[in-house]
């Protein structure tokens, strides 16, 4: 992926997509694909897939939702929002740093996704 994607300004995205994209869904976590096709092989709808610094999104991706926790901080690199939108990941500041966590409530009832979102500082 060569430009980061920022999602809650597409106009096509699948309820419940939200965050900042800016690197490949799988390649730092699932080099081989392994994983991936484990999860496929299971039926699993759902993952939290941690935090990468590039990736902060919840998003369904070969019908598995993806879902990124938001970087707490501006150690390392970051991703940024610049003055017109536009999302840059950099290590040093290139815009308001994009920074905070990610919630996601869960249904007491099923234990479905009820509501998730960034809180940015």
């Amino acid at each position: 992926m060569s430009n980061p994607i920022n999602i809650d300004q597409l106009v096509n995205v699948t309820e419940g997509d939200f965050g900042y994209l800016g690197s490949d869904l799988k390649t730092a976590w699932d080099l081989d694909g392994s994983v991936w096709r484990g999860l496929k092989k299971l039926g699993v709808d759902s993952i939290f897939v941690g935090h990468e610094h590039c990736n902060s999104a919840s998003v369904v991706y070969d019908g598995i939702r993806c879902q990124y926790g938001l970087k707490s901080s501006t150690y390392d690199r970051a991703n940024y929002i610049q003055g017109d939108g536009t999302i840059v990941g950099s290590y040093s500041e290139a815009g308001k740093p994009i920074i905070g966590g990610t919630v996601i409530a869960l249904s007491e009832k099923d234990g479905s996704i009820r509501e998730a979102y960034h809180f940015i500082f």
